[in-house]
């Protein structure tokens, strides 16, 4: 959303054009939500409507090491004829690495590798 918009509609509130249960529907949030971004605003002034998570990594992400050590195994001459699946179960039995399927799809998929058909006559 426009942060700028939601400065304005704040400061409308605050100045009193505008009651919280307009703002609440302008924004799309509660009056509760509203009411909150009222009071950091007033403490923090603009910065208090930022989201205190903006500029954190979640806690549960991988460090780059982490996924720079399954791209490069996975490249490798070991692995790179292994499907996703196969690949998985893999880093389980040799390497140790316990992953789930999702995470190492979209790991892998980001950076571009594709995973090897399985071929049946």
């Amino acid at each position: 959303m426009n942060e700028l918009k939601r400065i304005t509609i704040i400061q409308s509130i605050i100045d009193k054009k505008r009651t919280q249960k307009e703002a609440a529907s302008a924004l799309n949030l509660s009056e509760r939500q509203i009411r909150n971004l009222v009071k950091c605003y007033r403490e923090q002034g603009a910065t208090g409507l930022k989201h205190k998570n903006k500029s954190h990594k979640p806690s549960h992400a991988f460090s780059q090491d982490f996924v720079d050590k399954i791209i490069e195994l996975k490249l490798s001459n070991n692995y790179f004829d292994t499907n996703f699946s196969h690949f998985k179960d893999l880093l389980e039995e040799r390497e140790n690495i316990s992953i789930s399927y999702s995470a190492l799809y979209s790991m892998l998929k980001s950076h571009n590798i594709i995973s090897k058909k399985s071929h049946r006559d």
